[in-house]
């Protein structure tokens, strides 16, 4: 099985760069586990926010594995096929996928908020 805690310098790296590319709020990787990695992005605790986080899960789907983008209240915002046996022509490299996930959360953080 996939373990994002493997790619834990890419994703510090990709919300490094969306930090550096805010004026205004903080981004920073609160956590990374093996199936869970939280974002944490200041504005959202600024508006209040309990959960001022964003997170990128990965979820076993019994013939394969998919990635997650969810916003602070556990909605998905984007996903992508990692492995799928029944159709591994769609399936994405598990570095991509993160990347992905991870530009899908920036950019919808500064078109929405």
């Amino acid at each position: 099985m996939y373990d994002l805690r493997e790619h834990k310098e890419l994703i510090s790296q990709l919300v490094s760069e969306a930090n550096q590319n805010d004026e205004n709020w903080r981004w920073s990787v609160k956590s990374v586990g093996k199936k869970k990695a939280r974002i944490f992005w200041e504005y959202l605790e600024y508006c209040g926010q309990k959960e001022p986080y964003f997170s990128i899960v990965l979820e076993n789907t019994g013939d394969g594995c998919w990635i997650t983008a969810k916003n602070e209240h556990g909605e998905t915002m984007n996903s992508e096929i990692v492995e799928d046996k029944e159709l591994p022509y769609l399936n994405t490299p598990l570095a991509e996928a993160i990347t992905m996930m991870v530009h899908a959360i920036r950019n919808t953080a500064h078109a929405c908020y």
